[in-house]
């Protein structure tokens, strides 16, 4: 389980990675700051899935967390390039 201290604000200088986790119970992603080489937790999101998504295959499941991460930050991301990874 990760710990998001919320101790940076991300900011343009910060080079940002998100790193997504999926399964029939729910969503999970993790937005981090790579700073001097070390990948520091700034943010989560959770969620849980409707009863008809559970019935997702596994793929669709990742990139449906994909999206809802996205989604859920789309101010923080704005015009940023950052790679996505995920557990699949």
């Amino acid at each position: 389980m990760v710990s998001c201290a919320k101790q940076l604000i991300p900011n343009s200088s910060y080079i940002l990675d998100i790193q997504t986790y999926a399964s029939t119970l729910g969503l999970g992603a993790v937005l981090n700051v790579i700073r001097g080489g070390e990948m520091l937790p700034v943010l989560c999101y959770s969620r849980q899935l409707q009863r008809a998504k559970k019935r997702y295959l596994v793929t669709e499941l990742e990139a449906l967390s994909v999206v809802s991460a996205v989604n859920h930050w789309l101010h923080q991301l704005y015009e940023r390039y950052l790679p996505v990874v995920t557990d699949y």
